[in-house]
C-alpha cells in the first residue's frame, strides 16, 4: 500500500474540500473505504456536463452507481440526471466555491434543477453556471445555424433564422436565487428563460454570462442598474436586443462583450468612463459612444451581411470613437470601404493611440487604403500583427471588388514615403506571396526605420525570399520565417 493510502479519513476529507466533484471521486477510487464513506461529498465544487458523462460512459469510465453502455445522447440523459441528482443530494459540505452543469433541458426535469440549485444557493455558491444547450444540442453547436436547425423569424420587415431550439420549451429561473443570489458573485446562463430575476438582490455580482437567451433592452437596463457591483457583461447570441444601452450612472462595468446578437437592428450606445475592454462581433450597426476615456482594448469583427448597407463615413466615426484605446482588433469589413483619401490628409482620422494593431484581412488591393490609414495616424503604433485571410470570407471577393473600387493610385508604393516611428514588430500570418503583400511587406521595410523584427508565418507554396535581399530602414531589423 502507498503512503497516499495510509492516511486517516480526516486528513482525506480536509483535502477533498479543495477538489472539484470529479477529482475527489477519483481520489476516493484508490481506497475502498473512502469510497464506501462516499468521502467525495465533502467536495469544495461541482462541475459536470451530460456531454461529458456520455463521452465518459462511451470510454467505459465506471462512475458511482452508473455502468450503463453507451448508446445515444437521449437514452443516455436520464442516467446523467439521475446520477447528478444523486451526487447533488448527498453533498455534506458546507460551501461550494462553484456549482456547475450542462444539461438538455426537459420539461420533466424542472423540480429537479430547482431543488439543484436551491442546494447550491444554500451552500452560499460563489460561482453558478446553468448550460441548457448541452448534451445533444452541444454535439451539434456548430451546425445551429445550419439551414436544417434554424427556423425563420421575421424582426421589423427584416427576415432572420434562429436555432429551432429557442422555439422550444426552455427552463424558467427560479425565485429562490433573488433570495440566495447574495452569495453569487459569477452567474452564467445559457438557453433559458429569465423570469421574476429581482437585481437588486445580487450584490455580489462581478460576471455576467448570458447566452442564447431572449432578452430586452429593458431587461438589460435592469440589469445595470440592479447589480451594482457588474465589472464584467457578456452577451453572446442572443435574440430579440433592439438597443443596447450602457447609459446607468455611477457603473462599474469594466468589460463588455456582444457576439452575434440578433436582430439588434438600431444601435449600441455607451457612456461610461469605466470601460476598459470592449468587443463587438456582428453587423455593422450605429454606434452612438461618449466618454470611453478609460477604454483599453477593443475588438471588431464586422461580419458580411448583405441587408445592410457599408458606408466608410460610418466606420471611421466608429474608429474616431475608439481613438484612445490601446490594444485594437480590426477585421476584414471595416477595411473595405474607404478611399484612398483617407491617407493623405483629406479626411483624417482623429489621431489614434493605439499600440498593439490586430488585423484580420485579405490583404487584398482594396483594402489597402484602410490599413495603411490606420498605419499612419496610429503614431504610437509598436506592434502590428496580420492575420491573412478568412475562408468563410473570401467568397465575397468578387462582391468587394465590384462595389469598393476604392484602390491606391497608380505608382504609389514607389512614390509615397510613410513614417511609421514608434514600430518595432510585425507579424504576418498566413502570408501567400501575392503582389499586394509582397508590396506592403516591402513598403513597411522601407519606411519603419525603428523596426527591430518580422515574423513570417507562410502559407503553402507561398515564398518571400525577396525580403532577405532588400536594405531596410532599419539596420538593426531581424527577419523570421517560421
Amino acid at each position: 500500500m502507498d503512503h497516499f493510502s495510509m492516511l486517516s479519513s480526516e486528513i482525506v476529507v480536509t483535502i477533498i474540500t479543495f477538489l472539484p466533484f470529479l477529482d475527489a471521486f477519483r481520489l476516493c477510487l484508490l481506497k475502498k473505504e473512502w469510497h464506501h464513506q462516499r468521502l467525495w461529498k465533502y467536495c469544495g465544487s461541482i462541475e459536470m456536463s451530460e456531454t461529458f458523462y456520455n463521452e465518459a460512459l462511451m470510454r467505459n469510465i465506471q462512475f458511482h452507481a452508473s455502468n450503463l453502455p453507451y448508446e445515444s445522447t437521449s437514452l443516455a440523459m436520464p442516467s446523467f440526471v439521475n446520477f447528478f441528482n444523486r451526487v447533488v443530494t448527498q453533498i455534506s459540505s458546507p460551501s461550494l466555491s462553484k456549482f456547475s452543469f450542462g444539461t438538455t433541458y426537459k420539461e420533466e426535469y424542472h423540480s429537479l434543477i430547482d431543488e439543484w440549485i436551491r442546494v447550491a444557493i444554500s451552500k452560499d455558491v460563489q460561482v453558478l453556471d446553468l448550460d441548457f444547450l448541452d448534451g445533444e444540442s452541444s454535439i451539434r453547436e456548430h451546425n445551429l445555424f445550419q439551414p436544417q436547425n434554424t427556423i425563420p423569424f421575421l424582426w421589423f420587415g427584416v427576415d432572420y433564422m434562429i436555432p429551432h431550439i429557442l422555439s422550444q420549451i426552455q427552463y424558467t429561473t427560479p425565485t429562490i436565487l433573488n433570495d440566495g443570489g447574495r452569495s453569487i458573485r459569477i452567474l452564467s446562463l445559457r438557453s433559458c428563460f429569465l423570469s421574476g430575476l429581482n437585481y437588486n438582490s445580487f450584490i455580489s455580482l462581478t460576471n455576467l454570462t448570458l447566452s442564447h437567451i431572449w432578452i430586452s433592452t429593458a431587461e438589460i437596463a435592469s440589469i445595470l442598474a440592479g447589480c451594482t457591483n457588474l465589472e464584467s457583461l457578456t452577451l453572446e447570441k442572443c435574440y430579440q436586443l433592439m438597443k443596447l444601452e450602457i447609459m446607468v450612472p455611477c457603473i462599474r462595468l469594466r468589460r463588455l462583450v456582444v457576439r452575434y446578437c440578433e436582430p439588434m437592428l438600431i444601435e449600441v450606445e455607451m457612456d461610461c468612463r469605466t470601460l476598459q475592454h470592449f468587443e463587438y462581433k456582428g453587423d455593422l450597426i450605429n454606434f452612438v459612444l461618449s466618454n470611453l476615456d478609460g477604454l483599453e482594448e477593443v475588438v471588431l469583427d464586422f461580419r458580411w451581411d448583405f441587408r445592410f448597407l457599408y458606408r466608410s463615413s460610418d466606420v471611421m466615426r466608429i474608429l474616431n470613437s475608439f481613438s484612445r484605446s490601446r490594444i485594437l482588433t480590426v477585421c476584414i469589413s471595416a477595411f473595405q470601404v474607404f478611399p484612398h483619401e483617407y491617407m493623405f490628409g483629406e479626411l483624417h482620422f482623429l489621431h489614434m493611440n493605439v499600440e498593439h494593431l490586430t488585423t484580420i484581412t485579405c490583404m487584398e488591393p482594396y483594402e489597402m487604403p484602410m490599413l495603411l490609414g490606420l498605419l499612419c495616424h496610429a503614431t504610437r503604433l509598436k506592434t502590428l500583427r496580420i492575420k491573412i485571410s478568412l475562408p468563410n470570407l473570401r467568397n465575397n471577393i468578387a462582391y468587394c471588388q465590384h462595389h469598393h473600387r476604392h484602390t491606391l493610385p497608380i505608382g504609389f508604393w514607389d512614390s509615397h514615403g510613410l513614417d511609421f516611428p514608434s514600430l518595432e514588430t510585425v507579424e504576418v500570418d498566413g502570408l501567400r506571396g501575392q503582389e499586394c503583400e509582397d508590396n506592403f511587406l516591402r513598403f513597411l521595410l522601407t519606411n519603419a526605420r525603428n523596426l527591430q523584427e518580422v515574423i513570417i508565418k507562410q502559407g503553402e507554396m507561398a515564398s518571400s525570399s525577396f525580403l532577405l535581399n532588400m536594405k531596410p530602414a532599419s539596420k538593426c531589423v531581424k527577419i523570421v520565417f517560421r
